[in-house]
């Protein structure tokens, strides 16, 4: 396999470059999304090493299923969504909000506003929600972290449905839920929840936590 000449029109280490700093990544780790060791990224990067045709093709293709696929990618996606939408990593830990998650209608607190993102990023979802002593994905209690006892971060799960009432504290929400599991390229499923809101409910909780109308588990075909 020849290597990559200099007149060559990909500039594979400001490609390598590039990648780990639009999504986040260390180097080991994007070393080893591309079955190489860090040293030797460390010479591709750098120039150092010739890369071969073949490594150069695995780099393109890392970095298109990056841009798509990414777990930064998907951040990137959730946060300027115009609904209301959550992102989770495996271990529920809340990594971005939609601003539509963040708003407080006018009815709840006279005029509309946006709380700031730190209310909910980098909380875990069973803080942000401590009433989950209520009946949700298996009828026993213990919240969201029922996700990995269904299988859903192992892809066992298309998706899970649920009808309830959130109370964030400042912000309530009413509707269906829908956890969608994404898989990222670099960090594994992630939980994606999107709420198809109910404006018209009215609050019956006077503090954070969830009130389950009923929920659906649907399997992974």
């Amino acid at each position: 396999m020849e290597p990559l000449n200099v007149e060559h029109p990909v500039h594979v280490g400001g490609l390598l470059a590039k990648m780990r700093a639009d999504h986040a990544l260390t180097s080991d780790r994007l070393a080893a999304l591309l079955a190489a060791s860090p040293g030797t990224l460390a010479q591709w990067e750098n120039g150092r090493v010739p890369v071969s045709r073949a490594v150069e093709f695995k780099i393109l293709q890392l970095s298109r299923r990056l841009s798509f696929a990414s777990l930064e990618s998907w951040k990137f996606r959730v946060g300027a969504a115009s609904g209301p939408e959550l992102l989770m990593d495996r271990t529920l830990m809340i990594l971005t909000v939609s601003p539509a998650m963040l708003l407080q209608r006018a009815f709840e607190v006279g005029s509309d506003m946006i709380l700031p993102s730190g209310f909910l990023v980098g909380r875990h979802i069973n803080d942000v929600l401590p009433s989950l002593d209520c009946n949700l994905i298996l009828n026993r209690g213990t919240g969201l972290s029922e996700l990995h006892d269904i299988g859903f971060f192992q892809g066992r799960v298309r998706c899970v449905r649920m009808c309830a009432e959130l109370n964030f504290g400042p912000v309530t929400r009413h509707g269906v839920g829908e956890f969608w599991p994404v898989d990222t390229v670099d960090a594994g499923i992630a939980a994606h929840l999107l709420l198809h809101a109910d404006r018209c409910a009215k609050n019956t909780l006077r503090a954070p936590g969830v009130i389950v109308h009923w929920s659906q588990i649907v399997p992974a075909e």
